[in-house]
């Protein structure tokens, strides 16, 4: 290391003397393009692995809720025990907006998803609603703050998977499923999995839901004014 130190930052006037006292007058091979990239696909990889800062961390957990004054809705954080937010195109903050019921529904499975099953993925939330409820294109439904869409669970890692992909995990969504049903109110789940569909009567199947389960729930809180005659029962497609 402090070769490589010195060779790029030594002043060329010192470079051999100095070099040369340390042991450092070895020829330098240049890494081949092959192993330049290696390395920048490692250092992404690790990048991409590496913790949040613990503080960072804390300080997400103890962030006052965010609450629209105008719909009521909550904004869900970024990440908390057992879960994280993913979001598509969508412009940060503007596409996981809830009902307070949804967002405790949300930090409550994943409480218990963390204390169940500490060493498997956490939950992956995309889509709930905008701040201000209405149409969230290309979804029909996610109007009105009851909706939300989850990632299957995968064997290993935190990211997209198919229903049909080998990564896919139906035990581990079955399980997921489960700590849903027992956490929150839930009214249905579209979700095309065949076993859970046989397993859990509130699983359902629907067109465009292989890769992620669109979860509606009930809720006895009156309908926030701002959304006016938009919030529909749905007919899920998204």
């Amino acid at each position: 290391m402090e070769c490589f130190l010195l060779r790029r930052l030594a002043p060329v006037s010192l470079l051999f003397a100095v070099t040369s006292l340390w042991g450092c007058d070895r020829p330098v091979v240049a890494p081949s393009p092959a192993q330049e990239t290696v390395a920048l696909v490692h250092n992404a990889e690790a990048a991409i692995r590496r913790p949040r800062h613990p503080m960072i961390a804390m300080q997400e957990l103890n962030r006052p809720p965010r609450i629209d004054a105008q719909s009521g809705f909550q904004l869900l954080p970024e990440q908390g025990s057992g879960f994280y937010h993913f979001r598509g195109a969508d412009r940060p903050g503007t596409d996981s907006w809830g009902r307070p019921t949804t967002i405790q529904c949300i930090q409550a499975t994943g409480q218990r998803w963390a204390t169940d099953y500490p060493d498997r993925p956490r939950i992956g939330v995309g889509d709930i609603s905008r701040r201000l409820g209405g149409r969230f294109l290309p979804h029909q439904t996610h109007r009105d703050g009851r909706d939300m869409d989850l990632r299957p669970m995968t064997r290993s890692g935190e990211h997209k998977v198919h229903v049909r992909h080998a990564n896919y995990s139906s035990t581990r969504t079955g399980d997921l499923v489960r700590v849903l049903l027992e956490s929150c109110d839930v009214r249905v789940i579209y979700f095309n999995d065949w076993r859970l569909i046989r397993e859990f009567p509130k699983v359902k199947k629907s067109r465009g839901h292989n890769d992620h389960l669109h979860v509606r729930l009930r809720t006895r809180e009156r309908k926030p004014q701002a959304l006016g005659n938009t919030a529909r029962e749905p007919v899920a497609t998204r």
